[in-house]
């Protein structure tokens, strides 16, 4: 079944927030493979699991923008650890 959508006569908008897309910072990733327990009768078989949990910075983002900025800190040019090298003896 094709549908035809008219080409002509039709006005068609569509909101866009935003083209822009800001770097998102990896906040944790976590790769567990299977695991099967058997703990005295109580049999528990977890299938592998992949996390990827990511900070999404940019206006309004509190959250992402938080955990972006403490993620950066420990960086190799970051904040803490070229404070760490400069002191250094």
């Amino acid at each position: 079944m094709h549908a035809r959508l008219p080409t002509e006569g039709v006005d068609f908008t569509a909101p866009v927030d935003s083209l822009m897309v800001d770097q998102a910072c990896d906040i944790l990733t976590l790769d567990l493979g299977p695991l099967h327990l058997d703990l005295l009768g109580l049999v528990v078989d977890l299938a592998p699991v992949n996390l990827d949990v990511t900070a999404q910075p940019g206006a309004g983002n509190l959250l992402g923008n938080l955990l972006c900025a403490v993620a950066g800190l420990l960086d190799r040019d970051g904040p803490v650890t070229s404070r760490r090298s400069s002191t250094a003896c």
